[in-house]
Protein backbone atom coordinates (compact mmCIF):
# COMPACT_ATOMS: atom_id res chain seq x y z
CA UNK A 1 0.00 0.00 0.00
CA UNK A 2 1.35 3.41 -0.90
CA UNK A 3 2.49 5.56 1.99
CA UNK A 4 2.85 2.48 4.22
CA UNK A 5 6.53 3.11 4.84
CA UNK A 6 5.88 6.77 5.57
CA UNK A 7 3.08 5.90 7.98
CA UNK A 8 5.40 3.52 9.82
CA UNK A 9 7.22 6.63 11.08
CA UNK A 10 4.42 6.90 13.63
CA UNK A 11 5.20 3.35 14.80
CA UNK A 12 8.77 4.47 15.47
CA UNK A 13 7.54 7.45 17.47
CA UNK A 14 5.31 5.15 19.51
CA UNK A 15 8.16 2.70 20.05
CA UNK A 16 10.42 5.45 21.35
CA UNK A 17 7.68 6.55 23.74
CA UNK A 18 7.15 2.94 24.81
CA UNK A 19 10.86 2.61 25.48
CA UNK A 20 10.83 5.77 27.53
CA UNK A 21 7.91 4.59 29.63
CA UNK A 22 9.51 1.17 30.10
CA UNK A 23 12.50 2.98 31.54
CA UNK A 24 10.18 4.75 33.96
CA UNK A 25 8.75 1.40 35.02
CA UNK A 26 12.26 -0.04 35.43
CA UNK A 27 12.68 2.25 38.44
CA UNK A 28 9.86 0.33 40.12
CA UNK A 29 11.27 -3.01 38.97
CA UNK A 30 14.57 -2.32 40.73
CA UNK A 31 12.75 -2.73 44.04
CA UNK A 32 11.79 -6.30 43.11
CA UNK A 33 13.81 -9.44 43.62
CA UNK A 34 15.09 -11.40 40.64
CA UNK A 35 12.41 -14.03 41.26
CA UNK A 36 9.68 -11.37 41.25
CA UNK A 37 11.09 -9.83 38.07
CA UNK A 38 11.06 -13.24 36.38
CA UNK A 39 7.32 -13.55 37.12
CA UNK A 40 6.38 -10.21 35.54
CA UNK A 41 4.65 -10.65 32.19
CA UNK A 42 5.76 -8.52 29.26
CA UNK A 43 2.11 -7.94 28.32
CA UNK A 44 1.51 -6.32 31.71
CA UNK A 45 4.43 -3.93 31.21
CA UNK A 46 3.38 -3.09 27.66
CA UNK A 47 -0.14 -2.30 28.86
CA UNK A 48 1.20 -0.09 31.66
CA UNK A 49 3.42 1.67 29.14
CA UNK A 50 0.56 2.16 26.71
CA UNK A 51 -1.60 3.67 29.44
CA UNK A 52 1.28 5.97 30.41
CA UNK A 53 1.69 7.14 26.81
CA UNK A 54 -2.03 7.84 26.54
CA UNK A 55 -1.97 9.76 29.83
CA UNK A 56 1.02 11.88 28.78
CA UNK A 57 -0.44 12.58 25.36
CA UNK A 58 -3.83 13.44 26.83
CA UNK A 59 -2.26 15.92 29.26
CA UNK A 60 -0.23 17.52 26.48
CA UNK A 61 -3.26 17.93 24.24
CA UNK A 62 -5.86 18.79 26.88
CA UNK A 63 -5.50 22.56 26.60
CA UNK A 64 -5.92 22.34 22.82
CA UNK A 65 -9.06 20.18 23.23
CA UNK A 66 -7.46 17.45 21.12
CA UNK A 67 -7.72 13.70 21.78
CA UNK A 68 -4.70 11.37 21.55
CA UNK A 69 -6.14 9.89 18.34
CA UNK A 70 -6.42 13.38 16.83
CA UNK A 71 -2.84 14.02 17.94
CA UNK A 72 -1.68 10.87 16.16
CA UNK A 73 -3.31 12.05 12.95
CA UNK A 74 -1.56 15.42 13.30
CA UNK A 75 1.77 13.60 13.64
CA UNK A 76 1.11 11.33 10.65
CA UNK A 77 0.13 14.26 8.46
CA UNK A 78 3.19 16.25 9.53
CA UNK A 79 5.58 13.37 8.93
CA UNK A 80 4.06 12.74 5.50
CA UNK A 81 3.67 16.28 4.22
CA UNK A 82 5.15 15.35 0.84
CA UNK A 83 2.76 12.44 0.33
CA UNK A 84 -0.91 12.46 -0.49
CA UNK A 85 -2.64 11.01 2.56
CA UNK A 86 -6.38 10.45 2.43
CA UNK A 87 -8.89 9.20 4.97
CA UNK A 88 -8.72 5.68 3.52
CA UNK A 89 -4.99 5.58 4.33
CA UNK A 90 -5.77 6.53 7.92
CA UNK A 91 -8.50 3.87 8.13
CA UNK A 92 -5.99 1.20 7.10
CA UNK A 93 -3.24 2.52 9.32
CA UNK A 94 -5.38 2.72 12.46
CA UNK A 95 -7.38 -0.37 11.52
CA UNK A 96 -10.61 1.46 12.19
CA UNK A 97 -13.84 2.31 10.45
CA UNK A 98 -14.55 4.96 7.87
CA UNK A 99 -16.97 6.65 10.25
CA UNK A 100 -14.44 6.86 13.09
CA UNK A 101 -11.74 8.40 10.89
CA UNK A 102 -14.25 10.72 9.25
CA UNK A 103 -15.39 12.01 12.64
CA UNK A 104 -11.85 12.60 13.87
CA UNK A 105 -10.80 14.34 10.65
CA UNK A 106 -13.94 16.50 10.57
CA UNK A 107 -13.27 17.68 14.14
CA UNK A 108 -9.68 18.55 13.22
CA UNK A 109 -10.93 20.46 10.17
CA UNK A 110 -13.48 22.33 12.31
CA UNK A 111 -10.73 23.30 14.78
CA UNK A 112 -8.57 24.62 11.96
CA UNK A 113 -5.72 22.08 12.22
CA UNK A 114 -6.39 20.09 9.04
CA UNK A 115 -7.68 20.97 5.62
CA UNK A 116 -9.14 18.75 2.91
CA UNK A 117 -7.77 19.23 -0.59
CA UNK A 118 -9.74 17.85 -3.55
CA UNK A 119 -7.96 15.38 -5.79
CA UNK A 120 -7.84 17.06 -9.20
CA UNK A 121 -8.10 13.73 -11.02
CA UNK A 122 -10.99 12.41 -8.87
CA UNK A 123 -13.30 14.92 -7.16
CA UNK A 124 -14.67 12.17 -4.89
CA UNK A 125 -11.32 11.91 -3.16
CA UNK A 126 -9.88 14.39 -0.64
CA UNK A 127 -6.30 14.52 0.50
CA UNK A 128 -5.50 15.78 3.97
CA UNK A 129 -2.88 18.32 4.94
CA UNK A 130 -2.05 20.41 7.96
CA UNK A 131 -2.84 24.08 8.22
CA UNK A 132 -0.29 26.40 9.82
CA UNK A 133 -2.16 25.89 13.12
CA UNK A 134 -1.79 22.13 12.62
CA UNK A 135 1.95 22.51 12.06
CA UNK A 136 2.21 24.62 15.22
CA UNK A 137 0.27 21.97 17.15
CA UNK A 138 2.67 19.29 15.88
CA UNK A 139 5.56 21.31 17.30
CA UNK A 140 3.84 21.46 20.71
CA UNK A 141 3.30 17.69 20.62
CA UNK A 142 6.89 17.04 19.55
CA UNK A 143 8.30 19.33 22.27
CA UNK A 144 6.23 17.55 24.89
CA UNK A 145 7.41 14.15 23.67
CA UNK A 146 11.04 15.31 23.68
CA UNK A 147 10.78 16.63 27.25
CA UNK A 148 9.19 13.40 28.41
CA UNK A 149 11.95 11.39 26.74
CA UNK A 150 14.66 13.48 28.38
CA UNK A 151 13.06 13.21 31.81
CA UNK A 152 12.61 9.45 31.62
CA UNK A 153 16.03 8.75 30.13
CA UNK A 154 17.79 10.89 32.73
CA UNK A 155 18.04 7.88 35.07
CA UNK A 156 20.03 5.85 32.52
CA UNK A 157 23.41 6.29 30.96
CA UNK A 158 23.47 6.77 27.21
CA UNK A 159 24.78 3.21 26.85
CA UNK A 160 21.93 1.77 28.95
CA UNK A 161 19.39 3.75 26.96
CA UNK A 162 20.89 2.56 23.67
CA UNK A 163 20.96 -1.07 24.81
CA UNK A 164 17.37 -0.96 25.99
CA UNK A 165 16.24 0.39 22.62
CA UNK A 166 18.36 -2.19 20.82
CA UNK A 167 16.78 -5.04 22.80
CA UNK A 168 13.27 -3.76 22.21
CA UNK A 169 13.89 -3.52 18.46
CA UNK A 170 15.24 -7.07 18.56
CA UNK A 171 12.03 -8.28 20.22
CA UNK A 172 9.93 -6.57 17.58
Amino acid sequence: KRNLVALLNWDLILLINIIDLIIKNIKIVYMLTDLEIKDIRIGFLVKKIHLGIEKNMTLCLKEKCISPQQGRIIIILYKNQNDKINQKDLEHYFNTTKGAVSGIVNRLVAKGYVKKVKDESDNRNNYLSLTQNGINLYKVIRDSMDKTNEKILSCLTSEESFNLKKYLFKVL
